[in-house]
């Protein structure tokens, strides 16, 4: 919103007043109301390696934006290449479970990058 005074007099001035009507004064006085809001989202995730630098072991868990849908929901990954082990939980805003996965990770194929791998 805005509103613009007269910086002389203080009385409200409209857009098309040029000079105060009752003190003369062409100084104005412009008030501008901005508004904006921020969202904060956190999550956090790891890898273990072994000497090789081969990853034993993924996850993540906090919040995801989910690009297809324009939302953010609870994500809860794990992926355990050592015990053969997948885990995936997605839940939305309201507590709704989207996803429940937990499944031997040989079985678990096909799957986000996988499916784009050519055999």
């Amino acid at each position: 919103m805005e509103k613009i005074l007269c910086k002389n007099c203080g009385i409200e001035l409209s857009v098309r007043d040029n000079t105060c009507p009752k003190c003369g004064s062409s100084e104005k006085a412009i008030t501008l109301n901005l508004r904006d809001s921020i969202e904060l989202h956190s999550s956090v995730g790891g890898k273990v390696r072994d000497w090789q630098r081969k990853l034993k072991y993924h996850f993540e868990i906090g919040e995801n934006f989910f690009r297809k849908t324009k939302q953010w929901n609870y994500l809860e990954r794990i992926i355990d290449w050592t015990n053969n082990f997948y885990k995936e939980l997605i839940k939305n805003k309201d507590g709704k479970i989207i996803k429940d996965i937990e499944e031997p990770l040989s079985q678990h194929q096909g799957h986000g990058f996988a499916k784009y791998i050519k055999k």
